[in-house]
């Protein structure tokens, strides 16, 4: 059974029971400890449990989430691989930039473990999973709320990243030709990603398989910007010949 299929049977196991403890969980799935709490960090990370005292509770969710940032319950082993791949990259000090999507939430929710991090935000998503966080500096941008993307947009962006020097951006983007650039699905969000990355110094992607050969609404910018990207992709050799020609270097999340 796979990581992710057996953290799936042990979140049925929790709901059935509204809470249980990690010994009830050794004791129904015959697991041991270490692998228990690897699941339970896995489905908290998903929004679906919390944890306290050795116990797993369900979340139970008010009201559904916008179009434009999924739910991150149906976060793939895959997509668990890219944000730990991605997480290595943040180190103490840093400034970094996270817009709203499902993978920039996913990361905003593995950075328990980082201190003295300052991250800069639009999205009132990744706000409020950040906003609890006492070792984090928490900035929003400010903006003209924007419901379809639930974050934070307009000329107020703009104009407080002007002022704004970040080390890292990470972005998932709707879609990515190699030869075209990357686009996104909501236009509104496009001014607010370019002025993120003109405040950067390194421009990161996070980028499932099925994101590319695929294009959405509106057109960010051209794939040079990006300097890595993290991604399950297996690329042709002509593929890779073009990324390498932009210096983008591909870091593998198969799982």
């Amino acid at each position: 059974m796979t990581r992710t299929k057996r953290a799936d049977e042990v979140l049925r196991f929790i709901k059935s029971r509204h809470s249980a403890s990690v010994q009830e969980i050794c004791d129904r799935f015959g697991l041991n400890g270490a692998t228990v709490r690897r699941d339970l960090r896995q489905l908290e990370l998903q929004n679906v449990i919390t944890r306290e005292y050795g116990k797993a509770s369900v979340v139970e969710l008010k009201s559904e989430p916008p179009a434009l940032e999924a739910p991150i319950s149906i976060a793939t082993e895959t997509d668990l691989t890219i944000v730990e791949q991605a997480l290595k990259n943040i180190h103490t000090g840093q400034v970094i930039i996270l817009p709203g999507s499902r993978l920039t939430l996913l990361l905003a929710r593995s950075l328990e473990k980082k201190s003295h991090i300052s991250v800069v935000t639009n999205s009132l998503a990744i706000f409020d999973a950040l906003k609890s966080n006492g070792n984090l500096h928490l900035i929003s941008t400010g903006g003209i709320f924007d419901p379809l993307g639930n974050s934070l947009n307009g000329a107020i962006v703009e104009t407080m990243l002007q002022n704004l020097r970040a080390d890292l951006l990470f972005l998932e983007p709707s879609g990515i030709s190699l030869r075209e650039g990357f686009t996104h699905e909501n236009l509104a969000q496009i001014p607010s990603l370019n002025a993120m990355i003109r405040t950067t110094r390194q421009v990161i992607m996070l980028a499932g398989s099925a994101t590319f050969d695929k294009q959405a609404g509106g057109i960010v910018a051209p794939l040079n910007v990006v300097h890595k990207i993290f991604t399950d992709r297996l690329f042709a050799e002509s593929e890779l010949a073009v990324l390498a020609e932009m210096n983008i270097e591909i870091i593998s999340a198969s799982s």
